[in-house]
């Protein structure tokens, strides 16, 4: 292994775990009667959950790409891979919905009035992070397997 592909390893485990911390944080931090402090947290720990999903994104891409060629092509037609992607692009595709609800509430927070939850939004954003965490239990479970798959 180069230090390239080490180096590119370790920050795509430091950007999972960061998704994973920044994900726990949205859980404990969206709750019903927000102060405004609370919604700039909530902002924050949104900013490190993309960036996060954007490292994890391209360092996976980068090391796709670094596999030699019939490593790659078995794992890219691999079924247990396949879902790993596709589960991952599902992941991503559900942290809009909170992102975006956090980010309309940026103006109140900065007139320092609270936030104002409908109980229809406060339980798809909780369900879209709950799944979030779920899903992220189960890519390595299936990275595994595609792995012993392909070996």
């Amino acid at each position: 292994m180069s230090l390239f592909s080490a180096l590119n390893a370790s920050l795509h485990i430091i950007a999972i775990i960061l998704l994973s911390g920044s994900l726990c944080s949205e859980n404990f931090l969206f709750r019903k009667g927000m102060t405004s402090a609370d919604v700039r947290k909530l902002l924050i720990a949104d900013l490190v959950h993309a960036g996060a999903l954007l490292l994890i994104l391209i360092s996976g891409v980068i090391f796709l790409h670094s596999l030699d060629k019939d490593t790659c092509q078995a794992l890219v037609h691999n079924r247990f891979f396949i879902a790993k992607i596709t589960l991952f692009i599902v992941i991503l595709i559900s942290s809009f919905y909170p992102s975006l609800t956090f980010h309309r509430w940026r103006r109140a927070a900065r007139a320092k009035r609270p936030s104002l939850i409908s109980y229809s939004q406060r339980r798809w954003v909780s369900y879209c992070i709950h799944f979030e965490l779920t899903a992220l239990i189960i890519i390595p479970i299936l990275l595994e397997l595609a792995k012993a798959e392909i070996s």
